[in-house]
């Protein structure tokens, strides 16, 4: 019987699931929080949770995908799993629950907030460059700020484009930090306060839907080009799937018109099933994805089953995709049923690990245990 608690990663779906207040899914919920408030599981999150509950959220959507935020943090507490690049640099589960990288607390800073500052007091006031220079100084374009009533057109014009709570902007933070009334580290403190509080991010996530978001493009750029490449991957299926076809086409009008038309001529001409060999070859190469991220040599198992059956991308696929990333660090996982059935039998991870239903998840940490 394991000493420590069953680590248990749950399904995007889980937690909008487990927001029901009746039926099954209220009874699996409290069996969860029964075996977590026990020691028995605990279960944690990571930043595709976060960007898949909250991402095309409309406002009529709001109070609902709070819930699921809040049910998250009932569930999970402060137990995070490492961005994928951070697990590279040795970060580690529970993590301190930072669901974001790290390098966002490089741009959610006071310093930082003071160059976006000076950038825009800059360009809206077409400074010259020797008064450029010398507000790169922190305490001369503090002083600038205040002596210039710079700050009177409305503090929410200088966060317009870092994710920030309506209570800083309230509560004057620009200005007492400016003031020196609030120390760099407790700036800092207020502005990377959601990189830990999952519920406190989903509030303020809707008053900056839409808008110029540097945060986001920063944090999946490293999976902007592999995405693209999936992308690009199931078009060349899909245009193999529409060769193939046609390949099998002319074979049947090829036999049909010449080889069988004539048996006089038929030793002449090629078999009608050989036109069509190089394309029935065609195989998937394995990618040593392993090189770039250990631990995800598993996308060779989804690639090489989807290039066999010749399947079609479906939009949830990459996020999936990504929440396996974590398979290594915990152990059960839950993937939905068309997930279980393409990893079933990959050599690479332990697909034992692999929940298909929520319903099975209770029985499964009881069976962990013995």
């Amino acid at each position: 019987m394991p000493t420590q608690p069953i680590r248990v990663y749950l399904d995007t779906a889980d937690f909008a699931e487990l927001t029901k207040d009746s039926g099954e899914p209220s009874a699996i919920k409290r069996q969860l929080l029964d075996l977590k408030d026990k020691g028995v599981a605990e279960y944690g999150y990571s930043y595709w949770h976060v960007m898949e509950l909250i991402r095309d959220g409309p406002e009529n959507a709001r109070e609902n995908r709070e819930r699921r935020a809040s049910v998250l943090n009932e569930l999970c507490g402060n137990n995070c799993y490492p961005y994928p690049t951070d697990y590279v640099a040795g970060y580690r589960y529970p993590n301190k629950g930072y669901w974001m990288p790290r390098a966002v607390e490089r741009v959610l800073t006071g310093r930082e907030l003071l160059k976006l500052m000076r950038e825009k007091i800059a360009d809206e006031r077409r400074l010259n460059r020797s008064t450029r220079r010398r507000l790169s100084k922190p305490a001369n374009l503090k002083q600038f700020l205040s002596e210039s009533g710079a700050l009177s057109g409305g503090a929410e014009f200088w966060y317009e484009e870092l994710p920030v709570a309506p209570d800083i902007i309230e509560n004057r933070y620009i200005q007492r930090y400016l003031e020196g009334q609030i120390t760099e580290h407790e700036m800092d403190a207020a502005l990377q306060r959601w990189i830990r509080d999952p519920v406190y991010f989903f509030g303020l996530w809707y008053k900056f839907a839409g808008k110029k978001n540097h945060l986001e493009e920063m944090v999946e750029q490293p999976f902007i080009e592999f995405s693209h490449r999936l992308e690009i991957f199931f078009d060349l299926i899909e245009k193999r799937k529409r060769l193939l076809g046609m390949a099998k086409r002319a074979q049947r009008e090829y036999a049909r018109k010449y080889y069988r038309s004539d048996p006089r001529i038929r030793h002449t001409l090629p078999h009608p099933k050989s036109s069509g060999k190089e394309v029935k070859e065609c195989k998937f190469k394995s990618v040593d994805f392993d090189e770039k991220f250990n631990g995800m040599n598993y996308l060779n198992c989804f690639l090489d089953t989807i290039f066999k059956r010749g399947a079609s991308l479906e939009k949830s696929d990459f996020g999936d995709l990504m929440h396996f990333y974590h398979h290594n660090q915990v152990d059960l996982i839950r993937l939905d049923v068309r997930m279980a059935r393409i990893f079933k039998g990959c050599p690479h991870i332990d697909t034992n690990k692999i929940v298909p239903r929520l319903r099975e998840l209770v029985g499964r940490i009881e069976t962990y245990r013995q």
